[in-house]
């Protein structure tokens, strides 16, 4: 008969059984960060169109680019906070894209100078841009200002939605993985219920027995981290291969500190488990050890 060592539980199963917990727990991650890069790119190029008027000549669009750059509306710590685009640039880029040359039938070029100005988060709802337009509206130089109403008001909406949503799938899938993860460590140490016991009968204290499994099963938690730490990755990888964009919605930093997460919350909550479920055959008699 194969002789049983105190704290050895089925490492295979625990292993494979916590990895695909938190690889689940991981790629609801990966969601929820890609989800919020997406948001945060969405917000950062954001931007407001400000046509200006056919008679303003270069004096008066440096005047106006330095009044812009003095607005706290401006989103001054992003790359091409203000750019201008003359009505030249404009008619090439037109051209380029279409094909069509507009200026041979129409003599003239129609498309007037116009800058374009990222806005800060604080101000991205429709009441603020609202006052933004009105404000650069009244300047002389301004024939009129553009920007996508919609999508302002779309994205606050929808930040407050997915905010919502996804905290109550985190919290209903973290209390899935503990469930799982606590009944297969239960499962684990309920073989090695009668040894528990026996030491007791010998004498041994609770810290003694108890040590044992949860160092055991912390090893177990780390190893089950690393394993779905990899295979996060080999997703990530999957997916950037099949599809390239995806590689811009996920920044390093943040994948490795959730792959730390993953590997921690594994270690404390295998040793918690196996802490509690050890604690549970303590000091019971053998009809709860048949019962069980």
């Amino acid at each position: 008969m194969k002789k049983r060592t105190i704290g050895t539980t089925r490492p295979i199963s625990v292993i494979v059984t916590t990895a695909l917990a938190l690889f689940n727990l991981g790629v609801f991650g990966i969601l929820l960060l890609s989800g919020n890069q997406v948001s945060q790119l969405i917000r950062e190029n954001f931007e407001v169109q400000i046509f200006l008027n056919k008679s303003v000549d270069k004096s008066g669009v440096d005047t106006l680019k330095n009044h812009l750059f003095e607005k706290p509306y401006l989103a001054h710590n992003r790359k091409n906070a203000i750019l201008f685009v003359s009505k030249e640039e404009a008619g090439e880029k037109f051209r380029t894209q279409t094909g069509e040359n507009f200026a041979e039938f129409l003599g003239e070029n129609p498309l007037r100078d116009a800058f374009s100005i990222k806005i800060s988060d604080e101000y991205l709802d429709n009441e603020k841009l609202k006052e933004i337009q009105k404000e650069l509206t009244a300047l002389p130089e301004v024939f009129e200002v553009v920007y996508v109403e919609s999508l302002a008001g779309t994205i606050q909406e929808n930040l407050a939605r997915i905010s919502i949503l996804f905290i109550s799938i985190s919290l209903l899938l973290l209390i899935t993985v503990i469930w799982l993860i606590r009944n297969t460590i239960r499962l684990s140490i309920y073989s090695s219920r009668f040894l528990i016991r026996s030491m007791e009968l010998v004498g041994a204290r609770p810290g003694f027995i108890q040590g044992p499994f949860i160092k055991n099963l912390a090893i177990q938690g780390f190893w089950s981290g690393l394993l779905a730490v990899a295979l996060l990755q080999t997703g990530i990888w999957i997916g950037t291969q099949y599809y390239p964009p995806f590689s811009e919605l996920m920044i390093d930093r943040q994948i490795w500190m959730l792959g730390g997460g993953l590997i921690l919350f594994g270690i404390l909550l295998n040793t918690s488990c196996a802490f509690l479920s050890v604690r549970r055959y303590l000091g019971k008699g053998l009809e709860f050890m048949y019962s069980e």
